[in-house]
């Protein structure tokens, strides 16, 4: 009789066990993508750089290297992880003020399931803010926009994430500071985002940052406040539309006398799918930062700039993509270096592309 009542009872307790292994059984995935350039400015600076506000495929007249990444990912019913290590001119550029350490990390961190949907990310991450990243092949342009390089293309903190449904998903952030891993004072940051995509071709986003912003000394009185919103509607399957709008204001005890500086900028991004393998690319941008906040060269007061970028893309396979565009900036200062020593108030350039995500 009692071998009735136990057998029962261990066969649902070895189920039990069964299924929790199961659930603790996970996915490890390789990722990665490449993306090698040539780009030639037509001022042909005695640098051989792009401008110093531009992060990402800075070298004239030079094939190289934007992004090189390789990464894995785990994940089960309860844990998430991803490391990811990253080389090329976007590394250079975007991770210099790093401790040399950190300056190759473009992903690194682990995400645990608190609850049905509701996710806790701890480690460097993504931003929350914007449409665009730093990875190239995946982007909706070959180059970056204007609001994009002002603004994060990476963080690090912890980020709580909430997504109830598929039309909706909400996050709140505790950061280290603007784009930055290594702490630089003992302020931290908050952040928000809420992302609602009512159908599937349509997604508004809204994304904020409060906080210390210029990642300045505990002894320097400074704070940020900004917010970003993008639009990405996809009215046909040939045709993609994205919208972005970024303001801020900044404050810094040693500009301006201690005042808040404003600043905004706004892209439009337009993709034409010609068929399966060509698509038509094109972009109109605005950024204004009268008190130099984001743009912080001596010699320009209040630059204020306009760009037009038009272009193609060739995906003869799957994740392997031709892209080239043509980018033309002009603006209120001398912004731009030119050959012998000289600037210019504008700026035409070319850039080709070879990519692949894996």
């Amino acid at each position: 009789m009692k071998i009735n009542v136990l057998l029962p009872l261990l066969l649902i307790g070895f189920q039990t066990i069964a299924q929790q292994a199961d659930s603790l059984k996970g996915k490890l995935e390789v990722y990665g993508s490449l993306d090698i350039y040539y780009a030639y400015d037509f001022n042909e600076p005695d640098s051989r750089e792009r401008p110093s506000f531009l992060y990402s495929h800075t070298k004239h007249n030079n094939i190289s290297i934007n992004t090189a990444v390789l990464g894995v990912r785990y994940e089960n019913e309860f844990l998430r992880g991803t490391v990811a290590l990253l080389v090329g001119d976007y590394s250079v550029t975007n991770y210099a003020a790093e401790e040399q350490l950190f300056q190759n990390i473009y992903e690194a961190y682990l995400s645990v399931k608190l609850a049905d949907h509701l996710w806790l990310d701890a480690g460097v991450f993504s931003s929350h803010i914007g449409i665009e990243g730093g990875v190239g092949p995946g982007n909706p342009t070959l180059t970056r926009s204007l609001v994009a390089h002002s603004s994060p293309f990476f963080e690090s903190g912890i980020k709580l994430g909430y997504q109830p449904n598929d039309k909706w998903f909400f996050s709140a952030l505790v950061l280290n500071g603007w784009q930055n891993i290594s702490e630089t004072n003992n302020a931290k940051a908050l952040g928000t985002q809420i992302t609602f995509q009512p159908k599937n071709n349509l997604t508004l986003n809204s994304s904020t940052y409060i906080g210390e912003g210029n990642n300045a000394a505990d002894n320097l009185e400074s704070f940020r406040f900004f917010h970003n919103f993008y639009l990405i509607w996809e009215p046909t399957s040939k045709v993609y539309l994205a919208f972005a709008l970024d303001v801020g204001s900044d404050k810094l005890e040693t500009r301006a006398n201690g005042e808040y500086q404003n600043w905004w900028g706004t892209s439009l991004i337009a993709n034409y799918q010609l068929n399966s393998k060509w698509k038509l690319i094109g972009r109109l941008e605005y950024f204004d930062d009268p008190g130099n906040v984001i743009f912080t060269e001596d010699n320009v007061m209040g630059p204020n700039l306009t760009g037009i970028s038009a272009g193609f893309d060739f995906s003869p396979i799957q994740n392997l993509y031709f892209r080239s565009e043509g980018k033309f900036f002009s603006g209120n200062g001398d912004l731009f270096e030119k050959k012998n020593e000289m600037t210019t108030d504008s700026n035409f350039s070319f850039f080709t592309s070879l990519g692949i995500l894996f």
